[in-house]
C-alpha cells in the first residue's frame, strides 16, 4: 500500500520502495532503495529542487540517466557523425566512461564531477595528454547533444580547459627516402606503399579503393566515401600509374572478386565496421619501416609526407586541401612553410600570363 506525503507517494514492492512524484504535468516513479527513509530523503531532495527551479525560473529538464542516453548514442548522432566514428566512440565510452558514471541522471553529472573523473583516468591509467583530450571533446559532444535536447540545462565540460599537446613534426621522406622504402616492402605491400605516397590516402581510403574507383584513362582515384563524406578524385603520377598497372594485371590473372578492392589481401573490416590492415599486413609494414631505417614512421605519416611533397612543389594550399579531402584550409596550414619561396613571383607570373591573354582576346575582338 502507497504512504502518502505531503509531496508523492511512497510505496514498497519487493524488497525495494518507490518514490512516486508529480513534475511538469506527469506522474513519475524511480526505485529508490531498501528502507522508507531513502524514499523520504529522495522525494524530500527532489521537492526543494523542484521549488529551487521554480522561483529562478530554470526549465524543467528530463530525468534521463547517463546510461539510457548512452543506449541511444548511435541514434542520437546518427548523421551528425561518421558511422564508424560512431561506433568507436561509443565502445571507448561504454568500456572507459560508462563505469564513472552509471546511474547518474545526466543533469546531476556536474564540471567538479568530470574534472574528478579526468584526473583519476590520468593517475592510475597514465594516459597520455592526447588521449585526456580527446576524452574530453567526446563527453563534452555528448553532454552539448544533451543540453540542445533539454536533458541537462548546461554542459558540465564547458570550461574545462584541454591540456596543451606537443605536437609531434611528422618526417619527411626525400624521393630517394621515398624509392628506399618502398623497395623495402615486400611484394604484397609495395603496391600500396607507392600508392599512398603518391595520393595521399588516408588508410581507409586505400583500403576502400575498387577497381570501379580507378580511372586509367584520366589518372585519378574516385574516393567515394571519406571522413568527410564528400567524395573526391586525387591524381597520381608515373609511379602510382606503374604500381596501379601491376597490381591491375595481377587482378586481371585471379579475377575479380565482391568487393572488387585494389587492395583485397592487405584489408578485413572490424567488429566496429571499420577498414584496417590485416595481421600480416600490419606486421609486414613494421619489418618494412625498420628495414628501410624509418623505425618511427607511421602509416598515416605517409600521408603527411605527400602533402609536403606536395607544397614544396608549388601546388597551392587550396587545392592541396582538396586533393587531402580537408574540409577546412586550417588543417594544411601547417604545410605553409614547406611552399616554394618563391611562390610570389610565381603568383604574379601567373596574373600577368592571365591578364596578357585577356588583353590579347580582347584585341581580336575589336579587330
Amino acid at each position: 500500500m502507497a504512504r502518502r506525503r505531503s509531496f508523492g507517494t511512497i510505496r514498497k514492492r519487493g524488497r525495494n520502495y518507490y518514490a512516486r512524484w508529480q513534475q511538469d504535468g506527469r506522474w513519475r516513479e524511480e526505485k529508490v532503495g531498501p528502507t522508507w527513509d531513502h524514499a523520504d530523503r529522495f522525494l524530500s531532495g527532489k521537492q526543494r529542487e523542484i521549488t529551487k527551479h521554480e522561483i529562478l525560473g530554470l526549465r524543467p529538464v528530463e530525468e534521463t540517466r547517463f546510461d539510457d542516453f548512452l543506449a541511444r548514442y548511435a541514434e542520437t548522432f546518427r548523421g551528425a557523425k561518421n558511422e564508424r566514428t560512431i561506433a568507436h566512440e561509443e565502445t571507448f565510452l561504454r568500456r572507459q566512461v560508462l563505469p564513472a558514471f552509471t546511474g547518474r541522471r545526466l543533469h546531476e553529472i556536474h564540471r567538479a564531477d568530470v574534472e574528478r573523473f579526468l584526473v583519476k583516468r590520468t593517475e592510475a591509467r597514465g594516459i597520455g595528454v592526447a588521449t585526456r583530450n580527446r576524452t574530453l571533446s567526446i563527453l563534452s559532444a555528448l553532454f552539448r547533444k544533451a543540453e540542445r535536447l533539454g536533458l541537462c540545462r548546461e554542459n558540465p565540460c564547458r570550461g574545462i580547459p584541454r591540456t596543451k599537446e606537443e605536437l609531434r613534426e611528422p618526417p619527411f621522406l626525400d624521393l630517394d627516402a621515398q624509392e628506399k622504402l618502398a623497395a623495402a616492402a615486400p611484394a604484397f605491400l609495395r603496391g600500396a606503399v607507392v600508392v599512398a605516397l603518391d595520393t595521399g590516402l588516408r588508410l581507409g581510403e586505400l583500403l576502400r579503393l575498387e577497381w570501379r574507383d580507378v580511372d586509367l584513362d584520366r589518372g585519378v582515384l574516385v574516393i567515394r566515401t571519406s571522413k568527410n563524406k564528400k567524395p573526391r578524385t586525387v591524381p597520381y603520377t608515373g609511379r602510382g600509374r606503374e604500381a596501379i598497372e601491376a597490381l591491375k594485371a595481377e587482378r586481371d590473372r585471379a579475377g575479380p572478386r565482391v568487393p572488387d578492392l585494389v587492395f583485397r589481401d592487405l584489408a578485413k573490416t572490424d567488429t566496429r565496421g571499420e577498414t584496417d590492415f590485416t595481421r600480416e599486413a600490419r606486421l609486414a609494414w613494421e619489418a618494412t619501416r625498420r628495414a628501410a631505417g624509418f623505425p618511427e614512421l607511421r602509416w598515416h605519416d605517409l600521408r603527411h609526407v605527400y602533402a609536403v611533397t606536395a607544397a614544396r612543389a608549388g601546388v597551392a594550399l587550396g587545392d592541396l586541401r582538396s586533393l587531402l579531402g580537408h574540409s577546412s584550409l586550417v588543417m594544411v596550414l601547417r604545410y605553409a612553410g614547406h611552399c616554394p619561396e618563391n611562390s610570389g613571383t610565381l603568383a604574379r607570373d601567373k596574373i600577368e600570363a592571365f591578364l596578357r591573354a585577356r588583353a590579347e582576346d580582347a584585341r581580336r575582338r575589336a579587330e
